[in-house]
């Protein structure tokens, strides 16, 4: 009995895997600074939800800064239903991104882990600054950046158009 478990436990993976990733999407996050702050400051893009992808811009002034899995690393923690959300960024090139939701502003509609909408205000602790070459990263980095928030995560049904059997 216990040799035919240990067979069923990975078929049961492998029929579950299709069904699993036919609905997965990643959040949207877009983050703003204040029109009254004098540095014009963005991060946007698409976080790890459902998938471990990920791409994130940061535009300071002008000047913009991609983080991708190809180069970085990227750590997320969301429970916005608690008012938790931090992300950080390890970057391979340049100084690390760090930001966290302030907990009292978080604002979140639709109660499914899987469809929601959120607004926050955040703090970008630090960010790296996009364009510098300053290789000690001591000046060229972002420090203590109040920004409003907003997230989205949609699962979009690929295969409910399909026809029986896939594609």
């Amino acid at each position: 009995m216990l040799r035919h478990a240990t067979l069923l436990v990975p078929l049961a993976f492998l029929a579950l895997a299709p069904s699993a990733r036919a609905g997965a999407n990643n959040a949207n996050l877009d983050c703003r600074s204040s029109e009254r702050n004098p540095m014009h400051v963005r991060l946007h893009g698409d976080i790890p939800g459902d998938l471990a992808d990920f791409s994130l811009t940061l535009e300071v002034d002008g000047k913009s800064l991609v983080m991708t899995p190809a180069e970085d690393t990227i750590d997320v923690i969301i429970e916005l239903a608690r008012g938790v959300f931090t992300l950080a960024v390890e970057r391979k090139d340049q100084g690390d991104l760090r930001m966290y939701a302030v907990p009292r502003s978080v604002r979140l509609k639709g109660g499914s882990r899987r469809l929601f909408e959120a607004r926050f205000d955040a703090v970008l602790l630090s960010a790296p600054m996009p364009g510098s070459d300053d290789p000690m990263m001591t000046d060229a980095m972002l420090r203590d950046v109040k920004l409003a928030c907003t997230m989205q995560h949609k699962v979009d049904d690929h295969t409910a158009h399909e026809p029986p059997g896939g594609r």
